[in-house]
């Protein structure tokens, strides 16, 4: 999906319960239950949390590489998220699904990709927030999300939600 990505200004995302789910006008307490796991917290970063004017990277899991970087457009601290109900991009592989779920960016074409440690590889979306992002800078070594251990127990928080009524709390 990259490529598409980077040639049409976007990130892109879709997970199978809100496919066709329009997330503009909606608050996140109301996504579908049948939203578990990991893809509920990257659907809310993704949906809620990216703002114009954030820093973006983009991951290839396969290669453990970031390959792309950009700067999210629109209103400086805004919420960017925009659902595409015509034209939206399909996978390569499975032209029926839909990827509909958008955030504008403006990619750097001079990025120079470099490998990283993925700290939460179930998870699609996740925060980079100072000082985790730090290596980022300097993209001479391999980036290490949780070299920060005072905030690795936040991200673990977000990525492994319990679904069940009694144990509905964070691990």
């Amino acid at each position: 999906m990259w490529p598409a990505c980077r040639d049409r200004g976007i990130a892109s995302f879709t997970h199978g319960p809100i496919l066709n789910t329009n997330l503009t006008n909606t608050k996140k307490e109301d996504v579908d239950p049948a939203v578990k796991g990991s893809a509920r917290p990257s659907i809310f970063w993704f949906a809620w949390e990216i703002k114009g004017g954030d820093e973006v990277y983009v991951g290839d899991s396969v290669s453990h590489s970031v390959i792309g970087k950009g700067i999210v457009a629109g209103e400086s601290g805004q919420r960017a998220y925009r659902y595409n109900a015509g034209n939206a991009m399909t996978e390569p592989s499975n032209p029926t699904t839909y990827w509909r779920h958008e955030v504008p960016v403006a990619w750097d074409k001079s990025f120079k990709p470099f490998e990283y440690k993925d700290p939460a590889p179930q998870n699609s979306v996740f925060p980079l927030k100072p000082p985790m992002s730090k290596e980022l800078k300097g993209r001479g070594e391999v980036f290490d999300i949780y070299e920060d251990k005072a905030n690795q127990s936040l991200l673990n928080e977000l990525a492994y939600q319990r679904e069940t009524p009694p144990s509905n709390k964070h691990i």
